[in-house]
């Protein structure tokens, strides 16, 4: 009887089991399976190159994509376009299939000064999606010059002296000699979009600023008569964005672009050479360009995202001129019937201009595209104070004075396309004297005298065509 009991207890419990396991199976297996598997949509929105270079009135662009990163289709959708918080402007889209992108196009007619844009996709969310944070760009600043092209704005004026001015984009970059003992500099960036001001350091002997997209590059006097190189990267935490990059033996010339950073030093034969450090390698170091077993007298080192260029204009260097490395060969050439007496090069891409010191305080300015490898063509002549020419893209810039009854009267700046060949003076004035040229784009950015203190700092955007 005991046995049979046992066995009927045993049944009954495996029966109990069984069905408290169809229960699970039933109420929590299935469900969540089924919620797992099931399909959706997932838009997201992405902008194209948003650098607006712009005039008051000027037609705009804003070019940008919408794709169903989901594994379903989707239903009706609009995408809209936003300036400053308002809608200015909307596209209906009936169905977007799963991987598959739809390409966007919003037209504006630019209005001074500066504004927030941003394009929502699903803006009146018609779509059921596993992720709703991707339906909007990053909030994107645009700068629009007001008044007319070629009309100078003030970016900095102090009664300080405003010094080395550069520009990468909407961002300026410039050193402030505070004349407060011991002699300290400060390093200033203003960015033209949000019109805001912020100070990366203050030091004694810092020498002068670089910048490229948002990372600082500076120099600091230090204890062997070379300089410190530090780097300060805007969109990093400020606890994490500043950095030193190397220190050399003697004052240096330096330069950034993008993950590329370049110098000169002689500590590593005696003789001054290239340096490139390059922030997208894993473990960066610098790595010598040139290897110089003769006296070489480099001045001014440049760079691009193709070309290091430098000159040499060492009276005793059998190979005195101006040259460039390509960093995408590793091969260094010469730029054919350049000598000493060839300076201060600028590069943008694969093109470089650099003057020729031809006498008399004469020089002449020469361009030539790496590319192309066609003979150097001179453009222009610049006379006694005259500024080092400076590129961006097809656009040549540079300073010339004029001068009246021997005196230095005022510093214009003029461009020469070299798309279309044409040069064009771009101030005509007098009482202004301007020097340290930089340009970015359409942007130029200059340091100006008599000003506000011993210099101070300033901008235009170029007209079209310049």
């Amino acid at each position: 009887m005991k046995g049979v009991f046992m066995k009927t207890l045993n049944s009954n419990l495996w029966v109990w089991v069984r069905n408290l396991s169809l229960l699970f199976l039933i109420f929590f297996y299935f469900p969540i399976g089924i919620y797992a598997q099931t399909p959706s949509a997932d838009l997201m929105v992405v902008p194209h190159h948003w650098e607006v270079r712009a005039q008051e009135g000027d037609k705009v662009n804003f070019n940008f994509h919408t794709k169903n990163i989901g594994d379903d289709d989707t239903v009706d959708f609009i995408d809209q376009f936003v300036i400053d918080g308002q809608s200015a402007g909307k596209r209906s889209i009936s169905l977007l299939k799963p991987k598959k992108i739809k390409p966007g196009n919003f037209e504006w007619s630019a209005g001074c000064g500066v504004h927030l844009v941003n394009v929502v996709t699903d803006a009146k969310n018609n779509v059921s999606e596993k992720n709703e944070e991707n339906n909007i760009t990053a909030p994107h600043n645009i700068w629009i010059a007001c008044g007319e092209p070629g009309e100078e704005f003030p970016v900095a004026a102090r009664p300080t002296a405003e010094n080395f001015p550069e520009i990468s984009g909407q961002r300026v970059v410039w050193v402030d000699d505070n004349g407060i003992p011991p002699q300290q500099q400060t390093i200033y960036v203003y960015n033209l979009a949000t019109q805001k001001e912020r100070i990366l350091a203050i030091a004694s002997g810092i020498v002068g600023a670089k910048i490229s997209g948002p990372r600082v590059l500076w120099g600091q006097k230090n204890q062997t008569g070379g300089l410190d190189l530090f780097l300060y990267d805007l969109e990093t935490s400020p606890e994490h964005a500043k950095r030193k990059i190397a220190s050399t033996t003697i004052m240096s010339s330096f330069d950034i672009f993008k993950d590329k950073i370049v110098w000169t030093d002689n500590s590593l034969s005696g003789y001054r050479d290239v340096y490139l450090f390059d922030l997208a390698e894993k473990d960066p170091k610098p790595m010598p360009i040139t290897h110089h077993t003769t006296y070489a007298n480099i001045g001014d080192v440049v760079v691009s995202n193709v070309l290091i260029v430098w000159a040499n204009f060492a009276s005793r260097s059998s190979d005195a001129g101006i040259y460039y490395y390509d960093l995408r060969t590793g091969i260094t050439r010469d730029i054919p019937d350049t000598n000493r007496f060839d300076w201060t090069p600028n590069v943008s891409g694969q093109k470089i201009v650099w003057k020729k010191d031809v006498g008399s305080n004469i020089f002449d300015i020469y361009f030539y595209d790496a590319e192309t490898n066609q003979p150097a063509k001179k453009i222009a002549v610049i006379h006694y104070h005259g500024q080092d020419p400076v590129i961006s893209g097809n656009i040549i810039a540079w300073i010339d004075p004029l001068r009246e009854g021997g005196e230095h009267v005022a510093s214009n700046i003029h461009t020469y396309n070299i798309t279309s060949g044409i040069e064009k003076s771009i101030t005509n004035d007098t009482g202004k004297k301007r020097s340290s040229l930089a340009i970015s784009g359409n942007r130029l950015v200059w340091q100006a005298y008599p000003g506000f203190g011993s210099g101070d700092i300033y901008g235009l955007v170029l007209p079209k065509n310049p």
